[in-house]
């Protein structure tokens, strides 16, 4: 089993609504938190860049059509990105978790999540 959490947006290249941690670094980038909100928004982001590294076949246009989920073992990345969700929503995201065992055709895995071309 997978997870995923998914904002209320498609995204154009995928076809399907965008990750959370893409919209988070977006809100953070535009600085759409402030104060003690955005601090804590960035300093989840910085502990989830150190605990598992983006794949790098994102690189390849032919790839911009995955999409990550979690390996449903990764309990403290996902306990960390549920932290993350009511972040994300203040901001007027709504945030939906996401299970699948079969999220499509997975052209990338590692011990913490895999990548896949939703169906």
């Amino acid at each position: 089993m997978y997870k995923r959490f998914v904002v209320d947006h498609v995204n154009r290249q995928s076809g399907v609504n965008q990750g959370i941690l893409g919209a988070a670094y977006r809100l953070s980038r535009e600085e759409k938190l402030n104060g003690s909100a955005k601090l804590e928004l960035d300093s989840h982001l910085e502990w989830l860049e150190d605990a598992f590294v983006t794949p790098e076949i994102f690189d390849k246009p032919e790839n911009l059509k995955g999409v990550c989920w979690f390996k449903n073992s990764q309990v403290e990345i996902i306990d960390c990105v549920r932290t993350i969700v009511p972040l994300v929503e203040e901001c007027g995201l709504a945030v939906t978790e996401l299970t699948s065992a079969s999220p499509g055709n997975i052209i990338y895995e590692d011990e913490f999540q895999i990548v896949a071309i939703p169906e």
